[in-house]
């Protein structure tokens, strides 16, 4: 049995057969520009990629600058409660030998 061909299934397959050329043509417009955004999202990558290696660096140096920053802070501390505890020895050394009466007892430093 032979399959027949009529005029209206040839003006059907013609019908196609414009409508895919002319999406086969978008196509062929489209396919640069998204080449070319391809392109550009690339570079945009490795641009963020880089930015973002140099924040991690700055990070990472500022983190370690606080660092030295909390244990700048803790030495000073440190030497801040040994002032005080020498001036405290050295006041009541003083008190003891009558150099100084404080102003509780209405004297004044000698």
């Amino acid at each position: 049995m032979q399959a027949q061909v009529t005029k209206q299934d040839l003006r059907m397959l013609r019908e196609r057969l414009t409508q895919c050329s002319a999406a086969s043509q978008r196509h062929k417009e489209v396919l640069p520009c998204l080449g070319k955004k391809q392109q550009e999202l690339q570079e945009s990558v490795q641009q963020l990629t880089m930015e973002n290696c140099a924040v991690a660096r700055c990070l990472e140096s500022d983190g370690q600058e606080l660092q030295q920053l909390e244990r700048l802070v803790a030495q000073m501390k440190e030497h801040a409660q040994v002032a005080s505890r020498e001036a405290a020895a050295s006041l009541e050394e003083a008190q003891k030998a009558g150099l100084f009466q404080g102003k509780a007892e209405g004297g004044t430093a000698v």
